[in-house]
Order: structure tokens, then C-alpha cells, then sequence
């Protein structure tokens, strides 16, 4: 069952193991691998996420070629090979730990915002009933800028990863199992993506602002902070954005930035407030450089 789990992985993109496929309901989505001495000397939370992200191993279809016309009486429903919910809190702790708060942040923004991303991300698919738009878009950034990363490294490197960690010295010696090394290799991925965007969304405390809805009570404030994070117009992040100009890696350290004139620390109160002033500033831009146009006209007339 080993070698079948993996093959059905070999030649896909680690986007689309995070994005949704179709799968014919009732067939078993996990595969329980034997505990070899690596894993027993796993904690009991390392075993539980070992368990809860074992891969779909059953008729997986390629998510880049057409679907095919299947039975009308066959019933259908969407599932993530992996779950992203389980791979965001395994990334969530080393993600965090790669940002740089500015000079003058008070010593208990780093915890509070790790105890709030662990409100705001749910424990798995089922349980994310309150904090779902967050999640949702979070997923949908993660996946976007992976894929972005991979059209940048290139199609026959982005479909080859599996193949790569086979043929890598260390990554059996690492992860004491195969299928435990391409876990690590994916947490290893996402971990730099999902910094990128905590620190995104965190500028000036943004992510603070979301504390209503990660105890269960929505606000208009929280509402509006998942509106714009879900409009990229506003809220745009891209990969080239944050990549070294000397290669396709991400930086180890991730700065969370302020956005006031002088680099003193605040905490905003209106969600994106740096975005939404750039985005007001443009258009008012936009709008005086076509008064002045529209005068230079009738001047001329």
C-alpha cells in the first residue's frame, strides 16, 4: 500500500495536492502505515498528524487534463488530497517563528498572534464552521502563490518533487520513513508561503483585528477584513514579491511591517488599512490627473 500511495503522487504538483479534486464517495481516504521504530519515536502529536495526513492513494484524477464524461449514476463529491487544515498547523509554529516584529512591538505579539492563527485555523476539513472564510482564502493565497512558484521554477521541476526526494541521500536518513520524507518536504514548502502571508496580513496588527471571529463573534470589523483579504485587487500579494532576486528561495526571516511615516508601532483599527489608503490614493490620483487633462483640453479649445 506504500507504493501505491506514493505513486499516485508521482508527476503532480504539490499545488494541486492542496487544491480539490474529484473522487467517487465511499472509498477510504487513508491508509494507515505500520509504525516502524521511526515512528515510535514520534510524540503523540507528531503521530496524530502523521496519521491524520496520509495521502489518497484511490483513482485520484489529474487535476491538468480534462475531466472525463463519467456515469450520471455515479456520485461524486470534491475532496483535498491532503488536508490543508492539518498541513497549516504543522507549518503554523515554524512559519511564525520566521517573522521579524519591528523595533518597539511589545514581547507578547508574537504569542498572541500564534494563539490566534491557532483559533483561526481549524483542526481539520469538518471543524471549521466559524472561522471558514478565513481559512478558505488563506487556502486559496497558499495555493496561488505555490503554483505561482512552480510556474517560475518550471514545469518538469514542479511535476518531479517525489522523484527528487527518492533519489535524495538525506531524506530517508531525515524522515525515517519515505512517505514521512515527503511530508516533511511539503511542510518544508508551505512553511516559507504561509509566513510570507502572516506577515501580509499583519502589518500594523491587522491580524488582531480578526479576534472577534476566532472567539465566535463576528463583528462588522472582522467581516470587512475577510471581504477585502478575499479581493486581491486590494490585498495583492505575488511570489516575485517575496523571492530572493538570487533564486527561487524565499528569506529565512520575514519582516512584519509597519506602514506610519516615521516606523513607530501602532495597532490599526480598520481592516487593510495601509491597502485600502493606497487604493484611495491611486484612484484620487487617477481622478486629478484626468481633471488636469480635462482643463488642459478646454484651455486648448
Amino acid at each position: 500500500s506504500d507504493l501505491l500511495s506514493i505513486t499516485s503522487l508521482v508527476g503532480r504538483k504539490l499545488s494541486t495536492l492542496l487544491g480539490r479534486v474529484k473522487r467517487e464517495v465511499g472509498r477510504s481516504l487513508l491508509i494507515p502505515e505500520p509504525e516502524d521504530q521511526m515512528n515510535l519515536e514520534m510524540t503523540a502529536e507528531e503521530r496524530k498528524i502523521e496519521v491524520e495526513t496520509q495521502m489518497v492513494v484511490e483513482d485520484i484524477e489529474d487535476m491538468d487534463t480534462e475531466e472525463t464524461v463519467q456515469d450520471p449514476q455515479e456520485e461524486k463529491e470534491e475532496i483535498s488530497i491532503l488536508s490543508c487544515a492539518v498541513l497549516f498547523r504543522s507549518c503554523v509554529h515554524a512559519a511564525t517563528s520566521r517573522l521579524d516584529d519591528p523595533a518597539g512591538s511589545s514581547h507578547e505579539a508574537a504569542s498572541f498572534r500564534l494563539s490566534l492563527l491557532l483559533h483561526l485555523i481549524p483542526e481539520d476539513e469538518t471543524s471549521c464552521t466559524g472561522v471558514r472564510p478565513f481559512y478558505l482564502e488563506l487556502k486559496r493565497r497558499v495555493i496561488a502563490l505555490l503554483a505561482q512558484r512552480e510556474e517560475r521554477a518550471g514545469e518538469e521541476i514542479a511535476r518531479e518533487w517525489v522523484k527528487n526526494e527518492a533519489m535524495s541521500p538525506n531524506s530517508i536518513q531525515a524522515g525515517g520513513t519515505f512517505r514521512h520524507s515527503l511530508w516533511l518536504k511539503i511542510v518544508s514548502v508551505v512553511t516559507p508561503i504561509l509566513a510570507e502571508l502572516i506577515a501580509f496580513v499583519d502589518v500594523n496588527s491587522n491580524l488582531g483585528l480578526l479576534q472577534d471571529i476566532a472567539v465566535g463573534s463576528p463583528d462588522w470589523i472582522g467581516d470587512l477584513w475577510l471581504k477585502l483579504f478575499a479581493t486581491p485587487q486590494v490585498t495583492p500579494l505575488h511570489c516575485v514579491d517575496f523571492l530572493l532576486p538570487t533564486g527561487q528561495q524565499p528569506s529565512l526571516r520575514v519582516p512584519v511591517e509597519v506602514s506610519s511615516r516615521l516606523g513607530h508601532v501602532f495597532k490599526a483599527h480598520f481592516p487593510f488599512s495601509r491597502f485600502v489608503k493606497a487604493t484611495v490614493d491611486k484612484m484620487l490620483e487617477e481622478a486629478n490627473s484626468l481633471a488636469d487633462h480635462e482643463r488642459g483640453r478646454l484651455a486648448d479649445a
